[in-house]
């Protein structure tokens, strides 16, 4: 189960991998928190459906986007705090199912993704996530009531982003363990 959660969108994805297999695609969706009745309720609301996904597709691994701590000019206490609230809660939750809950900062999970030596920037990641998987990337759509078009919702690039997070988590997993060649300690005394 890879994650992508804020507090506006939790983005949600559950694949199924094997080493040498191409990822399969078994869910993926988005939670809209509800802060309607305050933050405890809104956590709590958020943490039991994230565990009932976790029990209904008998999940053995998680990963969550990690929140960034700050970023200039785009983070302020009023954001990070109740994102590392959010984050925090749902990381024990799946602790308290007896999994170790991991998290990817967003550079590695796009290093991992990458198929250039340039990072994917956030609106290539549907494409990326659909490269990797193989299928057209499953875009959610809303129609619009005044001109009865249908348009992208802003949650799919949620559920790419958890997408992402759940790929670069399989691809890491089984990616083949790099040798690590012995140090040789340089001879720091002059002559």
């Amino acid at each position: 189960m890879g994650l992508d959660a804020s507090t506006s969108t939790i983005g949600i994805t559950i694949i199924d991998y094997e080493d040498g297999y191409l990822p399969l695609l078994v869910y993926h969706n988005y939670y809209k928190p509800d802060k309607s009745n305050g933050m405890l309720d809104m956590l709590h609301k958020a943490r039991t459906h994230i565990l009932n996904l976790f029990g209904k597709y008998k999940v053995e691994e998680f990963v969550i986007e990690d929140y960034i701590k700050f970023m200039k000019g785009a983070s302020s206490a009023s954001t990070v705090i109740p994102l590392a609230i959010l984050n925090m809660t749902l990381r024990l939750a799946i602790l308290d199912m007896g999994i170790t809950p991991e998290a990817l900062n967003v550079l590695k999970i796009r290093h991992t993704l990458k198929l250039t030596k340039v990072l994917p920037k956030k609106e290539d990641i549907p494409e990326l996530v659909s490269h990797h998987l193989k299928i057209p990337y499953p875009w959610l759509y809303k129609t619009n009531r005044r001109t009865k078009q249908q348009q992208i919702m802003e949650e799919s690039y949620d559920v790419a982003d958890s997408m992402a997070v759940a790929l670069a988590w399989a691809k890491l997993k089984t990616a083949p363990k790099k040798k690590s060649r012995p140090r040789v300690k340089k001879d720091t005394k002059s002559k």
